[in-house]
């Protein structure tokens, strides 16, 4: 192999060669994930900003590489030769493009195929480095140029957008309230000194509940995000919708959004958990504002699977805070600014809100100062996972930074909620305080969540706060279900108008002369989860559908292999004694297993 004479390369075209490399490799990786996404139902978390940022993070690595071979090409010309050069960038952009596959191929056999794509372009390019790099002259400022245009691109179309669907909203009602609603990722009712937890985590949503109504039996229907949100945002039970594990939510059915859009309300979403609040899971749709991925260094280069690496390094994980090291998260407090500054530049038409805060999900991530907080309770040992916790999600995990991210999360509430008041927004706002899930300590065997429907898994807070509108430190002892939130939401907010949702609105509970003793059978509460791929054969969701339901009295459980447990909640509310094998109690379970029948049908089992 004839290596060019030195002083045709210079340091510009080593950057040129790196940058060329960088973006193939980005690009590639990019048709990767819609390979992953067309063949195994991968979700494309990443949206349209898969068309840019993996390629931009891959060009700033080769870069800084590039900078590095530069400076060796030029102290050793004739070691550091055009064809290594090639052959280095070549095996990096290979690795960069097929990083995705790691699981299905294994990492080794990844990074061989890279190394023979980079030894087959040494080969082939080596020799003809100045026609090569003509050609890198003429493209790589194309490239760049088109990469810039797109990612603008997408920001304009954004706002644009987003402005065209304002400016045709229709009038609001004279004096209509805004909206707030703020879910709290992960966050169980049993944390919460707001319900009476022995650690004081809450001490914002206490005051919150005292000015308000706090629904002390209050349940997601589903134990994990989409499904929990999609239920949220439609009035529909998990069963009746699209939204699954890999699936997003569709458009058979109106969103809390949409109907308030059509009301006259400016609508802006917030989210923090961007697997799975994100645009691709449908549940922007009828929000004119979506904040999702943010625009910064670290989130571009936290989106390739190749530069993602570097943040596992010791030396970068020390230097940068926790929530950084994630590109799937934002913190609370960069949630709230975003939905400020939304605010800020919006004009008098009431609003709807929506935030996800992921502060208190694994990794349970607080801010300072709450990292160091409840350092002197004494907190009880947690018991092993009864499944040896091989599964990353099933492992024990200690209470106190779960506790202290709760704190933080409250903490930042207080912050938004002043922020409000002193802007004058916060008098005609109801306020809505609640979670999509819960979190599992052992209680069952179980750590984490998704994986059964037990309390630990569905219980979650639920406040709501108008002032002067909502009867002030009201206590609802009755079990509710998240799925009447949205008809709550319009009946408060905007009655009336023709899109109507699913559910009831949770007002009867306060209403003078309601009883809220006991709930009439239609609003026996349903729980589920579907199948779910690549889980451990002991989770019952590996084999199918879990299915639960809740009456003020009972929980019953059931799995596609039609194991059935039931428990009775006023003397057994840790569901520790399984009475459904007791005879004495088949009537019970005959009626609750027929209800499910009826309104979920059977549970489904998953491919084999």
């Amino acid at each position: 192999m004839i290596a060019a004479p030195p002083s045709r390369i210079g340091t510009m075209g080593v950057l040129r060669l790196a940058a060329a490399f960088g973006l193939v490799g980005g690009l590639l990786e990019s048709l990767a994930n819609v390979a992953r996404w067309e063949f195994e139902s991968v979700p494309l978390r990443l949206g349209l900003y898969l068309t840019w940022m993996p390629a931009a993070a891959n060009l700033l690595f080769f870069l800084a590489i590039g900078l590095l071979v530069a400076g060796l090409h030029a102290a050793w010309p004739r070691v550091v030769t055009p064809g290594r050069m090639i052959g280095l960038f070549g095996t990096l952009a290979g690795m960069a493009a097929l990083r995705e596959f790691d699981g299905q191929l294994g990492v080794i056999t990844v990074d061989l195929i890279a190394l023979g794509l980079g030894v087959q372009a040494a080969q082939r390019l080596g020799g003809r480095w100045t026609g090569v790099d003509r050609v890198l002259r003429r493209a790589v400022p194309v490239v760049l140029a088109v990469l810039t245009l797109t990612a603008v691109g997408i920001e304009v179309r954004y706002r644009v957008r987003e402005r065209r669907a304002v400016a045709g909203l229709p009038a609001a009602a004279a004096g209509a309230p805004n909206v707030l609603l703020l879910i709290l990722d992960t966050v169980r009712a049993q944390s919460l000194s707001a319900y009476g937890y022995r650690v004081p985590t809450t001490p914002v949503l206490a005051g919150l509940a005292a000015e308000g109504v706090r629904f002390a039996r209050a349940y997601a229907p589903a134990p994990w995000t989409l499904a929990s949100h999609a239920s949220i945002m439609t009035g529909r039970w998990p069963h009746q919708l699209s939204a699954d594990w890999e699936v997003p939510l569709d458009d058979a059915d109106s969103t809390l959004a949409e109907a308030l859009a059509a009301r006259g309300y400016r609508t802006g979403g917030m989210v923090a958990n961007l697997s799975y609040t994100g645009r691709w899971t449908g549940l922007a749709r009828g929000f004119q504002h979506y904040a999702e991925h943010p625009l910064s260094l670290t989130q571009v280069l936290r989106t390739s699977a190749f530069t993602s690496k570097l943040y596992d390094l010791e030396p970068l994980s020390r230097w940068l805070p926790p929530a950084r090291l994630d590109y799937r998260r934002k913190t609370a407090r960069e949630v709230n600014a975003e939905l400020l500054a939304w605010l800020d530049r919006g004009g008098d038409r009431p609003f709807f809100a929506f935030l996800n805060y992921l502060d208190a999900h694994r990794e349970y991530l607080p801010m300072p100062p709450f990292d160091t907080a409840f350092a002197a309770i004494e907190y009880p040992a947690l018991p092993p996972a009864a499944h040896g916790g091989l599964y990353k999600d099933d492992r024990p995990r200690p209470m106190r930074p779960y506790d202290q991210a709760i704190a933080s999360i409250d903490h930042e509430i207080g912050r938004l909620l002043a922020d409000l008041r002193s802007r004058g927004l916060l008098e005609n706002t109801i306020v809505i305080v609640t979670s999509d899930h819960g979190e599992e300590f052992g209680e069952h065997g179980f750590y984490g969540h998704g994986h059964t429907l037990y309390l630990p898994a569905v219980a979650v807070p639920l406040v709501l706060a108008w002032p002067g509108r909502l009867p002030a430190g009201t206590v609802v002892e009755a079990r509710t279900s998240l799925r009447d939130l949205a008809a709550t939401v319009l009946d408060l907010a905007a009655p009336g108008g023709t899109r109507a949702l699913p559910g009831r609105s949770l007002a009867r509970f306060w209403q003078p002369g309601t009883s809220s003793a006991s709930l009439p059978d239609s609003d026996t509460l349903l729980l589920g989860v579907r199948w779910a791929r690549n889980r451990p054969t002991w989770d019952a969701t590996s084999r199918g559908d879990l299915q639960g339901v809740l009456t003020q009295a009972l929980s019953l459980v059931r799995d596609v292999d039609q194991h059935v447990e039931l428990y009775d909640l006023a003397a057994d509310s840790g569901q520790q004694r399984n009475l459904a094998p007791d005879s004495a109690w088949a009537p019970a379970t005959a009626a609750l297993q027929s209800h499910l029948d009826r309104e979920a049908g059977p549970p489904r089992r998953g491919p084999r």
